[in-house]
């Protein structure tokens, strides 16, 4: 159930990504880290909120808000994950940034 919870709330965050509302983005992805009680699951010891920083950093660089967006994109990073997908995007955007 929570996985499929998630799931919904990244396909909402990704059609507003796409309609360039990126501020309610931040909204569906801030939800989609979220263990709701209703669901009957705990959150993990070591979530793995990657995806969900990542695109919260994102959302931040499109709005125009740098500082915000290096922060969640070294959130990734920090996670330590590093085969994952998130974690070279993430290396790749602070090096974007940092150029600008």
């Amino acid at each position: 159930m929570r996985q499929l919870y998630g799931q919904v709330l990244h396909a909402l965050a990704d059609q507003q990504l796409a309609q360039g509302d990126f501020e309610k983005g931040i909204e569906y992805l801030e939800q989609a880290m979220e263990y709701p009680e209703n669901l009957g699951v705990g959150m993990p010891h070591d979530p793995d909120f990657s995806k969900e920083y990542f695109k919260l950093g994102l959302c931040h660089q499109n709005l125009g808000n740098q500082k915000k967006a290096r922060q969640y994109f070294r959130k990734v990073i920090e996670q330590r994950r590093t085969k994952s997908v998130w974690y070279r995007r993430a290396e790749a955007a602070l090096k974007e940034i940092d150029r600008q």
